[in-house]
């Protein structure tokens, strides 16, 4: 059994304080805000304009399984809004091109 250095059991326990710290934190300011109307909508945009910054990337530099998967993806998600189907079907397709085609 080994032992752990000190440095990297305080780096541990101080990463752990500085993310409770900024959890605590972002709770105690927004609850002396108060949210009008237009942040209101400005905020429940927010999700959907993070994921978009996420997904892009690998979308706009994907392979052409991925790409295809991707389309597929957002069609079953337009006309059904059943997300457990559309992340299925695109993982299937991603599989079955991968196997294919190499």
């Amino acid at each position: 059994m080994t032992t752990t250095e000190p440095h990297i059991i305080l780096t541990f326990l101080l990463m752990g304080a500085i993310i409770y710290l900024n959890r605590i934190l972002g709770y105690f300011i927004v609850s002396r805000v108060k949210i009008n109307a237009k942040l209101e909508t400005w905020l429940n945009y927010l999700p959907g304009c993070i994921l978009t910054a996420i997904v892009a990337p690998f979308v706009l530099t994907a392979d052409t399984a991925e790409f295809i998967a991707a389309i597929v993806i957002v069609m079953i998600m337009w006309f059904s809004d059943r997300i457990l189907l559309s992340m299925v079907s695109g993982i299937a397709i991603v599989a079955v091109f991968r196997y294919l085609f190499g």
